[in-house]
């Protein structure tokens, strides 16, 4: 079946189990505890050959655009994959060839963004009256978003700069879901209250549905 909250250890990849955290990890603060879980994750995922990543990003983008979801989403933000990520491109490029807005994050590194002409995260000029950017309170926003790793609630654990947890928050009817390698998701993060969740969490293997609403829970707005 496609959507699944369970995963045994044997599918997270050939020879790979899940990390889990240590017992010590209990008493540090949730600042140690992600940064360790971070660079365990980013060493794992650089170990994929470019090969397998690339078509696990091919399989993720085919289950993204076979939603009922992406086929309802007027407006979608995708982002220029950094490092080992997911690359959201073959569903950026549906995006665009059905005649929908597509957006990116604009590289100033302010929590904004901006409609785009392709999938290299090349965007257009804001005009003077914002039309180029995404409107806050618009319907049929879909979010595919990157990050470190992610758990069967939908927990995120990003770069550690909260940008997507800043952004995330001014669209709170927005659909938000995580792409990722199987690899990537564990049964649960260390998590502070402002990590924003994601509705669902789209890997090479299945859509793991966190069973979440639209809004963001309360005091995230």
């Amino acid at each position: 079946p496609e959507n699944r909250a369970r995963r045994s250890a044997d599918e997270v990849g050939p020879g790979r189990v899940p990390p889990q955290l240590p017992r010590a990890t209990m008493r540090e603060n949730h600042t140690d505890a992600k940064e360790s879980l971070r660079r365990q994750m980013i060493a794992m995922r650089r170990e994929v050959p470019l090969q397998t990543r690339q078509d696990w990003s091919r399989s993720i983008c085919r289950r993204v655009c076979e939603s009922d979801t992406f086929a309802r989403a007027t407006h979608v933000v995708a982002y220029a994959p950094l490092g080992a990520e997911v690359d959201p491109g073959d569903a950026a490029v549906a995006v665009l060839a059905t005649g929908r807005a597509l957006y990116y994050p604009t590289p100033d590194g302010e929590p904004t963004l901006r409609r785009a002409r392709g999938v290299s995260g090349t965007t257009v000029p804001l005009s003077e009256n914002g039309e180029d950017s995404l409107a806050e309170g618009v319907p049929g926003v879909l979010f595919l978003v990157p990050g470190i790793a992610f758990d069967e609630t939908g927990g995120r654990l990003g770069r550690g700069r909260g940008w997507y947890d800043r952004l995330l928050c001014r669209y709170p009817r927005a659909w938000r879901w995580g792409l990722a390698f199987a690899l990537q998701v564990i049964p649960r993060l260390p998590l502070d209250p402002w990590d924003v969740p994601m509705n669902a969490v789209v890997t090479e293997r299945d859509r793991i549905d966190a069973g979440r609403s639209l809004a963001l829970p309360e005091g995230m707005t």
